[in-house]
C-alpha cells in the first residue's frame, strides 16, 4: 500500500495509471479525513481518464459524494 499523503495526488496517480486504486476514510463527527477540496478535482480527473469513484460510506456501491469524508477511486470498474 502506498500513500503520498495527498488525496488529490493519489487520485491523479490512479488516472495516470501509476496506482490501481486509492482510498481515504474519515468521518465528520471526529473531524477526520479528506474534505471536498481534497478530492473534488480528483473525481473529475479519474472519471475523465475512464476510472471510477465510489463512496465508502455507502459500502462502495454509490457514486462518490463530494460532501462526504471518504472516497475510493479505481482505474477500472472491475477493481472497484
Amino acid at each position: 500500500i502506498r500513500m503520498s499523503g495527498s488525496c488529490g495526488l493519489d487520485m491523479a496517480y490512479v488516472a495516470a495509471g501509476r496506482f490501481n486504486v486509492t482510498f481515504e476514510h474519515g468521518d465528520w463527527p471526529r473531524g477526520r479525513g479528506p474534505k471536498i477540496w481534497d478530492f473534488a478535482a480528483g473525481k473529475l480527473i479519474v472519471r475523465e481518464a475512464g476510472g471510477v469513484t465510489r463512496n465508502l460510506e455507502k459500502g462502495g456501491k454509490g457514486e462518490l459524494d463530494l460532501m462526504g469524508r471518504s472516497c475510493f477511486a479505481a482505474c477500472t470498474n472491475e477493481l472497484a
